[in-house]
């Protein structure tokens, strides 16, 4: 039972992390930090999500402040991490899946009580 519960949690995780669309571009001049003006120079046509901007970014690291390339290094390896934990948590759906706990036993179907005319 506290596999079948992992399980859907962790499908529960994913699906909710993958199903959300990618929010939406800060406003009225609110982005703060050491890259915006990079993005805003470089990257204000790439969409975001799946790791595009982080890609549009190292495309022109030799061009950033060195603020920023510390940060673009950080978020490399955060969206690398984020990829390697995706890939585990496939991996592990794809083979346990459709592989259940023996030790759960299908819950026993109840007849259902005779229909009562009025």
């Amino acid at each position: 039972m506290v596999r079948v519960a992992a399980v859907c949690a962790l499908l529960a995780s994913v699906a909710v992390a993958y199903a959300a669309p990618p929010p939406p571009p800060p406003q009225h001049g609110r982005a703060t930090g050491p890259c915006v003006s990079a993005v805003q120079k470089f990257c204000t046509n790439v969409p975001i999500g799946e790791g595009r901007r982080i890609a549009c970014l190292a495309k022109h690291k030799s061009q950033l402040t060195p603020a920023c390339k510390e940060r673009l290094t950080i978020l490399q390896g955060m969206f690398k991490y984020g990829q390697e934990q995706k890939a585990k948590t496939d991996a592990y759906l794809a083979k346990h899946a459709h592989d259940p706990d023996p030790s759960e036993k299908a819950p026993a179907h109840p007849t259902p009580p005779p229909h009562k005319s009025p």
